[in-house]
């Protein structure tokens, strides 16, 4: 007689079209409570089911203070995934989830790596706000962070009306469209999946007797009994973290699956850590603020100084954890996350390049954050590439040394008393040198000295602590760029043209993290000597890192060099490829270099962004918005290629047999970072009010799954003359 965890396994095996429908249980091990088990919110605290009624919350102000108030500490933004919303992924892997309804409010499945179209969350999310009047949208980050700054029950911005969670409450209908989509699916259903639920909330729990009565199959696993356990084919008690990844890979004999058990690329964590190393959850990438968060914590390090370029790495911290932030400086940024900035007051001191596009930008954006200090560095252009603390050291290290004594001017920060120099927590590498108190250093992008020049003169009075890794940086953006669906199309359309056999050896110009090398090992079989070089010493160290993480350092070999003065002799490659560093140097010297090192016969493939190209956002503007934000957008060194001028270069270069095609590199809602950096470059430009209609028609478009943004590049393959 099969127990029931095998009887499980082998009912789940057999099914094709499984609906699952999930509740509070199984967001437990990730630390948040459910609502009526044994210990739930509600059984501990029958008042507090007051909060959560939609009439009482419009009509008492003193509900909604109270309400803003716990969402300040609330455990659900800091939650991550468990086994359990890992396990359902590998379900939605094996292609076999036919729909996701959760009862939650928590994101975790999305967070999780579960797709957007195969989600109903039923009774709403807590990570958006919505406005009672208007139902305009907008991330609740936002509005944490005017709580933070002091407004008790923040009000719509667009109407001034009451904003709420973007949650279903008591005696307030469902969202529309969700229910019915949820009992068409689940009569359509093989097999109902009911995992962590009391189902005796309504009208979810009705999807339930909605499969069952069209010929479905039940399994349940709750800690505690159900009004439906007698309709189960079985029925689970064990801890749900610890047994549905056991049932969804676990093979039994006698069951042809689709996926063989305890496959390596599963990723299964104990809820309170994430290994070192890890980059991704099931293709989604866990938040940099919970990674930054888990590395003071492991430090012992409760407020710092911090150090950063790119919004990307701080301004989720700032947004949800301002109190760790005892000042932030931004060293030559392209963007800044106004309102995640805007709460830190005089504690965020801004270093700006003099003249350029990016100057002129950002002058207007510091309009909007009048109590920043703003730091004009001389003779400074600060591009992506460019290397501001290398070139400007006196004068950065000398503002950046006079803000921090004032930021904390009684010397309040703890110091740090570190167990190591040099360690990785939660996938972010870190470097300390010195003692004092905490000076966190991010990425400064692409500029390849980082914060070296500086690094002795800043320990000699604070712990400076040099974060990095995958998460981080440029290295977090080139790494989602390169592995996202759609740039890879044109990566292969690219190598496609160049026509790249068995045995031939590839040379990438400008390999940054090497993401493009490693993935063409894969794409090759191995079947290829592939060498990549770049200028850029912090890249190099981290590309090399991932190519011994996926096992490919005999396959890929990654070298220093000049894109201008390639260190090969003439001849040496038989393809010679370069992604978007043309618009970085002298684009005609690197396709001299890149033709010089070619052999004869040889392709030298190249792609380049796009300045005059605009990009495309598919979401719903007005005319006069949508051409802003898809206007072309980006920077070019001097001598740099950006344009359609590269078609010409080619056939000045010498090269023949000319193979040019402009191509969209497209981005969904799984690029997050990537997606983010884009934004970053065209959010500057808008006024407050059109950041808030760009961010409701994103969250529209998300909603109905068609959101997309894509980014313009222009390829050319040429061959090199016998």
């Amino acid at each position: 007689m099969p127990s029931n965890v095998e009887h499980a396994c082998r009912v789940l095996a057999r099914a094709k079209r499984i609906v699952v429908l999930t509740g509070a249980g199984i967001s437990t091990d990730s630390g948040i409570p459910d609502f009526r088990g044994p210990n739930g919110v509600w059984t501990r605290n029958p008042s507090a089911e007051r909060l959560a009624t939609l009439q009482v919350y419009l009509s008492d102000p003193d509900v909604r203070r109270e309400s803003w108030r716990q969402r300040l500490d609330s455990a659900m933004f800091g939650a991550r995934p468990n086994p359990g919303h890992l396990a359902i992924v590998e379900l939605e892997k094996q292609g076999r989830v036919h729909l996701l309804i959760t009862q939650n409010v928590d994101g975790l499945h999305l967070i999780a790596g579960n797709s957007r179209e195969r989600v109903v969350e039923i009774h709403g999310t807590v990570h958006e706000v919505m406005c009672m009047s208007c139902d305009s949208r907008s991330p609740m980050t936002e509005a944490i962070a005017r709580v933070r700054a002091g407004e008790v029950d923040p009000a719509c911005r667009a109407c001034g009306g009451i904003l709420k969670s973007a949650t279903v409450s008591f005696g307030q209908g469902l969202f529309p469209g969700d229910l019915e989509r949820a009992l068409k699916a689940a009569e359509e259903a093989d097999l109902m999946l009911a995992v962590g639920s009391s189902l005796g909330v309504y009208p979810a729990a009705g999807v339930v007797p909605a499969a069952v009565q069209n010929g479905a199959k039940l399994v349940i696993v709750n800690a505690q009994a159900t009004p439906f356990d007698s309709m189960a084919a079985v029925v689970l008690r064990e801890p749900i973290s610890e047994l549905l990844p056991r049932i969804v890979v676990a093979p039994w004999p006698g069951v042809k699956r689709a996926v063989p058990g305890a496959r390596p690329g599963m990723r299964i964590w104990a809820p309170n850590s994430i290994p070192p190393g890890e980059i991704m959850t099931a293709d989604k990438p866990i938040p940099v603020e919970t990674r930054i968060r888990e590395l003071l914590g492991h430090l012992g390090i409760e407020s710092a100084h911090f150090a950063a370029r790119l919004p990307t790495d701080w301004a989720g911290l700032a947004s949800t954890a301002p109190e760790l932030l005892c000042s932030l400086t931004l060293v030559g940024p392209m963007a800044v996350d106004v309102a995640a900035a805007g709460p830190l007051g005089p504690r965020l001191m801004v270093l700006n390049g003099d003249h350029g596009p990016t100057s002129e930008r950002m002058r207007g954006v510091m309009a909007q954050l009048p109590q920043a200090q703003v730091v004009m560095l001389q003779k400074c252009h600060a591009m992506g590439w460019t290397d501001v603390v290398a070139e400007h050291a006196g004068p950065v290290g000398d503002a950046l040394l006079q803000f921090l004594a004032g930021a904390d001017p009684n010397s309040s920060l703890k110091p740090v008393a570190p167990a190591s120099a040099q360690g990785e927590v939660a996938g972010i590498t870190y470097h300390l040198r010195g003692s004092g108190a905490p000076l966190i250093l991010l990425p400064l992008f692409l500029a390849p000295s980082q914060w070296e020049p500086l690094i002795a003169r800043l320990s000699e009075r604070y712990c400076t602590i040099t974060l990095g890794g995958v998460a981080l940086g440029a290295v977090a953006i080139l790494e989602s760029r390169g592995q996202s669906a759609g740039y890879r199309r044109m990566l292969g359309a690219l190598i496609d043209e160049a026509q790249l056999r068995p045995g031939n050896s590839v040379l990438e110009v400008g390999c940054g993290t090497g993401v493009i090398d490693r993935w063409l090992a894969q794409r090759t079989e191995k079947a290829n000597r592939i060498v990549g070089v770049d200028i850029n010493g912090y890249l190099l160290r981290e590309a090399q890192a991932l190519a011994r993480r996926e096992g490919l350092e005999s396959v890929v070999e990654f070298r220093a060099g000049d894109a201008e003065n390639l260190p090969f002799s003439d001849n040496s490659f038989d393809v010679t490829i370069s992604v978007t560093a043309i618009e970085e140097v002298d684009a005609n010297r690197l396709l001299a270099e890149m033709r010089r090192v070619t052999k004869p016969g040889g392709r030298v493939a190249v792609i380049s962004r796009s300045i005059d190209m605009g990009f495309v956002r598919n979401v719903k503007l007005s005319p006069e918005l949508k051409a802003k934000v898809e206007a072309p957008n980006g920077n070019m060194a001097e001598k740099g290629c950006a344009d359609a001028s590269l078609y010409a270069r080619f056939c000045q270069a010498g090269l023949v047999q000319l193979k040019m095609f402009p191509q969209l590199a497209s981005f969904d809602q799984t690029d997050t970072t990537a997606l983010r950096f884009m934004e970053d470059g065209f959010m500057p430009k808008l006024t407050p009010d059109e950041v808030r209609q760009w961010r409701a028609a994103r969250a529209e478009a998300e909603a109905a799954g068609t959101f997309f943004m894509a980014w313009p590049h222009h390829c050319a393959v040429g061959t090199k003359t016998r």
